[in-house]
């Protein structure tokens, strides 16, 4: 057996192990050290419960958003027989490096980092979509590092495979949004086609909704005819979540810098090429309030056979869901939850034919959620233990895999964190 870790980790593992007797490493618990614990215990065939939490990344103060800040946007997924989970790690004043971890053992260990790329901005700088029945991953990110930081859009396409690697299609990424163009908080889709779409806002505070499409499905970008488009009429600052159906794309467009309104949606249909507005599809106004870690709306959609279901946090701390069926018609909404947290930020993820919405409450230590799969069950919930001010952390869910899904936080250190879970 080979172990190519750091010696601190190592010289831990087995001062741990000859003090404790071997098991896995209380307290914070980094990927190296409890890697350490699974390939000592795989070797001595040892059995333990497996840790509480995996910590992603190292306690370095000014690394406190890293990837959990922005429901719209994917961080992680599940695919090839493993959980993918992304992560930024402060590098300097203005880069960040952008990495990944998986875990082929149901979230009991994850693998050393993958140094994918550098970003401008932890958390909202960069999103991804794994299309499953192609087994691809499509990436989008912010390529500007200096004024105006937010500059430019980049894409690329990756194939992941069964142990843990990417292949890259290409030797660089390609240009979206050029740089000197702020672009903020981008979205991204994939339609019934395979072809790729992204959304951002063209602008700061008064930012225009723009959605680009790709003509290509090789890994290249070419803007498809018609593309990109303008959705806002106005300079309002709104920002996309972007959602396939099975002909077309749903744009849902929402407010944000402290100003609370409902949402819009505008629909795509492939023949007509061009969007039309269905008007507000939430009864109420969308948190949009800016926090400490809650960026933007608190508001995140899923799609799966043409049916979105969407979810929101409103300005009363009220988690509603809705869904828009394969005839075009949104549903009545439904609460799930009253006098949540301020920056509770409800995220929702799909298993097939059921949905699971869940948020954090801060306040209460603890990760909230409710699923269907016919009827709204009652609330359940994970206590993390570990989340300090009430104000400090958002909480996110990832997409799900069999009856267990990968929550994703940030802890009192300023660490992602993440748990796998069942949630039924």
């Amino acid at each position: 057996m080979s172990l190519n870790w750091a010696p601190t980790e190592l010289a831990y593992a087995i001062a741990y192990g000859a003090t404790n007797g071997i098991g896995p490493c209380p307290g914070t618990n980094s990927v190296a050290r409890n890697l350490v614990y699974s390939s000592l215990a795989s070797y001595f065939n040892l059995t333990s419960p497996p840790p509480n939490r995996i910590e992603l990344s190292d306690n370095v103060g000014a690394e406190r958003y890293t990837s959990v800040r922005v429901p719209h946007q994917r961080k992680s997924f599940y695919g090839q027989g493993r959980w993918w989970v992304f992560y930024a790690a402060v590098v300097g004043e203005s880069n960040y490096n952008l990495s990944y971890v998986t875990s082929h053992d149901n979230g009991l260990s994850f693998s050393v980092p993958t140094l994918v790329t550098t970003v401008p901005f932890v958390d909202a700088s960069w999103a991804l979509k794994y299309d499953s029945g192609r087994t691809n991953l499509h990436f989008i990110r912010i390529k500007g590092t200096t004024s105006p930081v937010y500059s430019g859009l980049e894409y690329r396409l990756g194939v992941p495979a069964t142990d843990g690697t990417i292949a890259w299609n290409g030797a660089s990424w390609q240009q979206v949004n050029a740089l000197g163009n702020y672009t903020a908080d981008p979205s991204v889709e994939v339609d019934s086609s395979g072809n790729v779409w992204t959304a951002w806002g063209n602008g700061n505070t008064t930012a225009n909704t723009l959605v680009n499409k790709n003509s290509a499905t090789d890994g290249t970008w070419a803007n498809a005819s018609g593309f990109p488009v303008t959705l806002t009429s106005s300079a309002d600052g709104r920002m996309a979540l972007l959602a396939s159906l099975t002909n077309g794309m749903d744009a849902v467009t929402y407010k944000f810098a402290s100003t609370n309104t409902q949402a819009i949606s505008y629909v795509f249909t492939n023949g007509d090429n061009s969007f039309s507005s269905e008007g507000n599809v939430t009864d109420t106004n969308v948190n949009a309030t800016i926090g400490t870690y809650a960026g933007v709306g608190r508001i995140s959609c899923a799609s799966s056979n043409g049916v979105v279901i969407l979810t929101y946090q409103d300005t009363n701390q009220v988690i509603h869901v809705k869904s828009r069926g394969g005839d075009g018609t949104w549903g009545s909404e439904t609460i799930l939850a009253s006098g949540v947290n301020t920056e509770s930020s409800p995220q929702v993820a799909l298993n097939g034919s059921e949905v699971v919405v869940v948020w954090g409450d801060p306040g209460k230590g603890g990760i909230y959620w409710s699923y269907n799969n016919g009827s709204w069950s009652s609330v359940s919930n994970y206590s993390c233990g570990i989340i300090a001010p009430s104000y400090e952390h958002v909480l996110i869910p990832q997409e799900c895999n069999g009856t267990s899904m990968l929550l994703e936080w940030l802890t009192a250190g300023y660490e992602t964190a993440v748990k796998v879970v069942p949630y039924r």
